[in-house]
């Protein structure tokens, strides 16, 4: 479920506990229609910052994993402003192969950078195979592969500078980290 679409059914639930007819045709008491909406509350990102710095040093870290291949797969990406966090999210994405998860990773962070209106960031991940079909060194060959590389490749022009590099897992491990807790809420 989408996050918009998971708090616009935390706010329903909140608005509808004291409602009689509601409470009587879904069977739930007030209390655990609040209590409903606080654990729903719990799968939501952390909200993000209200403005971010225009001359931040904004560095994403992402990472997809999937348990099989293909299997039950998740992404979590990290957005950082120097050391401190700016927004860390883990999603679920349902059953897909490692590599594509690798793919809605690096998506996912992009278009959150662009929603917070960061125009400069440099981006690491663990994965070598996207890092070097982004810059052109493999073929995108894995039709699977293909629509995600376009959408991305689509993206990278609305940043106004970035950089994509990989790195050993070690140093990916905090998007590593969100990316198992999507996976382990399956």
């Amino acid at each position: 479920m989408k996050p918009d679409s998971l708090k616009k059914l935390v706010n329903f639930l909140r608005s509808k506990s004291s409602g009689k007819r509601f409470r009587e045709e879904s069977g739930l008491l007030a209390e655990e229609c609040i209590e409903l909406a606080e654990s729903l509350e719990s799968f939501l990102p952390a909200a993000a910052p209200a403005s971010v710095k225009a001359g931040g040093n904004y560095r994403v870290f992402c990472d997809g994993a999937s348990r099989g291949n293909p299997g039950q797969a998740a992404l979590g990406y990290l957005i950082l402003d120097g050391e401190e966090e700016v927004f860390g999210e883990g999603l679920a994405l349902g059953k897909l192969t490692n590599n594509q998860a690798e793919y809605r990773s690096l998506i996912a962070a992009i278009e959150r950078v662009l929603e917070l209106g960061i125009s400069r960031v440099d981006i690491f991940m663990d994965s070598e195979l996207v890092v070097r079909q982004v810059e052109g060194r493999y073929k995108v060959k894995n039709e699977g592969l293909r629509p995600l590389h376009q959408h991305l490749t689509g993206l990278l022009p609305k940043l106004g500078h970035w950089t994509l590099s990989h790195v050993p897992r070690k140093e990916n491990s905090r998007a590593d980290a969100l990316a198992n807790q999507a996976l382990d809420s399956l």
